[in-house]
């Protein structure tokens, strides 16, 4: 890919992969009415997730604090991260959110 190219950014919603375009929340997304969220930054060296399963642990104990925290699966979101990251460095991935 050319550097000069933009990225495309894609987002993980309800188990897909999307382009902006077509990523949405419902308007009864507790993330949004109520606010719930986890938030973890994972650091990349190429292509590669650096330190992947230590974020997934925090990010599970942080989501055991909330009432969505039986939609986290870290096997499958680990999954889901290294097939983000296999679409390859074209892309930047946002954000993985909770499945309804």
């Amino acid at each position: 890919m050319n550097e000069r190219e933009p990225r495309t950014s894609i987002y993980y919603v309800n188990g897909r992969f999307l382009p902006a375009a077509q990523a949405a929340l419902g308007v009864d997304d507790l993330g949004l009415v109520r606010g719930y969220g986890v938030f973890e930054v994972l650091r990349t060296y190429g292509v590669r997730p650096f330190g992947l399963r230590a974020h997934l642990e925090r990010l599970q104990r942080s989501a055991a604090q909330l009432p969505v925290s039986a939609y986290f699966d870290p096997a499958l979101y680990q999954r889901e991260i290294e097939i983000l990251f296999r679409q390859g460095p074209g892309y930047v991935g946002h954000e993985l959110m909770v499945p309804e």
